[in-house]
């Protein structure tokens, strides 16, 4: 298993959890800023030279700001993060297009987007950017899939997760609404559901954690 971030100190507390939960898992954590094209060519040429082959990708990379109403924003902080959201997901992809081999294991990619993408009651003044960011990661999973038919392509909304993302975007009252009580662990099992056959009607389609 792979697993990259900016943070180094968040990557080390993560590959423990995974290899305490599962010691026979060999975890590399390789930081990254995967906004920039030279660190994700710099991310699969380590992977390359270390004969590492993905044949699972789920692009997790993302950021929540502070609502902030259009007239009122900086060009570029709205700009940086609707492309936090959507420029990660297209290198990762991308790359992991790239090295896939000829023959072997069909592959899948997992798109993680937000129901602010799809739900017009969730048009909320200030939330241009992240709304804008996940709506068109849906819309290019629809082409990942036209371009790949060989690949398995998911796209899905995580839940309501109290994430540190939500805590800063967010005023405190708002985290008491009852949307933020899913787990981390749902979203993980749903991608986890999604690597199966069991899970191949919802290629291409908008996948919400319910259907489990």
């Amino acid at each position: 298993m792979v697993i990259s971030a900016r943070s180094q100190s968040q990557l080390d507390v993560t590959k423990k959890e995974i290899e305490t939960e599962a010691p026979d898992t060999k975890v590399l954590a390789i930081p990254a800023d995967l906004t920039l094209p030279a660190a994700v060519d710099e991310l699969y040429a380590t992977l390359k030279e270390q004969g590492v082959v993905i044949d699972m990708l789920i692009n997790n990379a993302g950021i929540m700001s502070p609502f902030t109403h259009i007239k009122d924003s900086n060009p570029m902080s709205w700009w940086n993060e609707l492309g936090i959201h959507l420029n990660a997901t297209y290198l990762m992809t991308r790359g992991f297009l790239k090295q896939l081999p000829s023959s072997g294991p069909r592959p899948t990619i997992v798109n993680t987007s937000s129901v602010g993408g799809v739900e017009p009651i969730l048009v909320k003044p200030g939330s241009s950017a992240y709304c804008i960011g996940k709506m068109a990661v849906i819309k290019f999973t629809e082409f990942v899939a036209a371009e790949n038919p060989t690949v398995r392509c998911f796209v899905y909304h995580p839940g309501g997760v109290e994430t540190d993302l939500v805590k800063d975007a967010f005023p405190s009252e708002a985290l008491k609404s009852g949307f933020w009580n899913d787990t981390p662990e749902l979203a993980g099992g749903y991608c986890l559901w999604m690597s199966t056959d069991r899970a191949d009607f919802m290629q291409q389609r908008w996948g919400r954690y319910s259907l489990l």
